[in-house]
């Protein structure tokens, strides 16, 4: 939970920073959305290559090596001030982000088999958490006169201290099997997510996160642009976050059909973005920031949690393959919302992405075909 804490700070203060890192080295606004992205190419890279590690040498050995390497990344950011060494920083810690969150997704998977999406819920809320404190906490002590890098400075402390948990922590291992020791010996078998099943969830995941990216990396320009209300940015962002929050507790308690759930989230997701481009009043949209928030909160834990229940024996490279994909929804999703809000302006951008939503609504609905026929199917043959 703390490690999802960690990701959610990061994630959150660095949201805030956009305009402040645009300043500094003299790039316009939409073309600071390059920076989120190189960030978000090694969230494709790295867990796709490397997600199969942790099946085969162990989830904490990896959590830890990437833990470390999310201080360094922060290190360079912070000593180095010059735009391609943030670059690189950047890139290394996104790298570390992406294995430590698909490493302890898996090890959820592990310890609670059968019940991944309710307990992947109640984990993810921490990450919500996190992006709620981070661009409160970061406004703050930004206002004190600090630059932008302070942000990483407080990231850097806190994966730290989830360098140290893991050090103590000790992991549950799932009950071996044919497969799992396969899995242990031989090479990672990515033709599992060739198969049609997966390939649904592949997709209906980069378009979640290419969405909910877009939304909050792009609510600071969206409420300094439509609404003129700068000072409310840093709100916007935590009233996203928070709600998201409460909500996967929430479907975490009381959530059952999370197949049904994560279909109709979508629409509604397209929905209250919609909403939001047509208010006028910032207070208006600073409760449609909740509200959009809240219908974004269980479909990512749930669609992770369905990967996982597809491949139990290789949690690690079912999870590592939802990361590389959430890594290509949130890499693309800041340059297309850049290049839509310079081009256009930031409303055109929120409308777009509004509709890319019902991309997810379609995919999930072949999911659920798939998975129905298949269990029709096997009915049968019993």
């Amino acid at each position: 939970m703390f490690q999802t804490f960690c990701l959610g700070f990061q994630s959150g203060g660095f949201q805030l920073t956009l305009l402040r890192i645009a300043g500094e080295f003299g790039i316009s606004a939409g073309a600071v959305g390059v920076f989120v992205a190189i960030q978000f190419s090694a969230v494709i890279v790295f867990p796709l290559a490397l997600g199969w590690l942790s099946d085969r040498i162990g989830k904490k050995i990896v959590l830890l090596f990437f833990s470390g390497l999310c201080v360094l990344s922060c290190i360079i950011i912070i000593a180095l001030p010059f735009v391609y060494a943030f670059a690189a920083g950047i890139f290394l810690l996104g790298a570390g982000l992406a294995l430590c969150e698909s490493n302890s997704g898996a090890a959820i998977a592990d310890a609670f088999p059968g019940k991944q999406e309710k307990y992947m819920n109640y984990v993810q809320a921490f990450f919500c958490l996190g992006a709620t404190v981070g661009p409160l906490v970061s406004d703050r002590v930004m206002s004190l006169d600090y630059t932008w890098r302070v942000v990483f400075v407080m990231t850097g402390a806190v994966y730290a201290l989830a360098f140290i948990q893991y050090l103590f922590a000790k992991f549950d291992k799932p009950a071996q099997t044919d497969e799992q020791t396969q899995a242990a010996n031989g090479k990672p078998p990515y033709n599992l997510l060739l198969k049609p099943v997966f390939i649904c969830l592949i997709i209906a995941i980069t378009v979640y996160v290419a969405v909910e990216t877009g939304v909050a990396f792009f609510l600071d320009y969206l409420f300094t642009d439509l609404f003129n209300a700068p000072q409310l940015s840093a709100a916007a962002i935590a009233m996203f976050w928070l709600s998201m929050m409460i909500s996967r507790f929430i479907f975490g308690i009381f959530g059952k059909n999370g197949k049904t759930v994560t279909v109709y989230a979508f629409l509604l997701i397209t929905g209250f973005i919609l909403v939001i481009t047509l208010m006028q009043s910032p207070a208006a949209a600073l409760v449609c920031c909740f509200v959009i928030g809240f219908v974004h909160g269980p479909v990512w834990p749930n669609i992770v949690g369905l990967a996982s229940r597809e491949y139990p024996a290789y949690t690690g490279l079912a999870a590592g393959a939802m990361s590389a994909a959430s890594g290509l929804g949130g890499a693309t999703s800041p340059v297309l919302m850049g290049l839509l809000a310079d081009r256009f302006n930031i409303t055109t951008s929120f409308v777009v992405f509004a509709f890319v939503s019902v991309i997810g609504f379609t995919v999930m609905m072949g999911y659920m075909r798939l998975t129905k026929r298949r269990a029709e199917t096997q009915t049968d043959i019993c």
